[in-house]
């Protein structure tokens, strides 16, 4: 009786199709990415083992729920996917 979600290549092709023009909407470049990919890298890299190479940044349109549940709005968001190995302890 369940259901089983099956992305395609072509469910693939438009979801980035759609991410692109959002980031082309509101003037964000591949340049930008890579900044942002660096300054999460060197902050999360604090704390965790992991590869700036991994991190995958996109921007999004979505529907973003406020804390209280009460009202939604749609909104463009940051969205960022961090692969991380371990917790590392730092000295500062």
């Amino acid at each position: 009786m369940g259901m089983t979600l099956t992305n395609t290549s072509g469910d693939y092709a438009m979801n980035r199709l759609k991410n692109m023009l959002v980031a082309d909407r509101i003037g964000c470049d591949r340049a930008v990415f890579s900044d942002i990919r660096q300054d999460i890298y060197h902050t999360v890299s604090k704390y965790f083992d992991t590869s700036a190479d991994d991190i995958k940044i996109w921007i999004q349109h979505s529907n973003i729920s406020e804390d209280d549940m009460t009202e939604n709005r749609s909104g463009t968001i940051l969205c960022a996917g961090i692969p991380v190995n371990k917790y590392i302890r730092t000295k500062d």
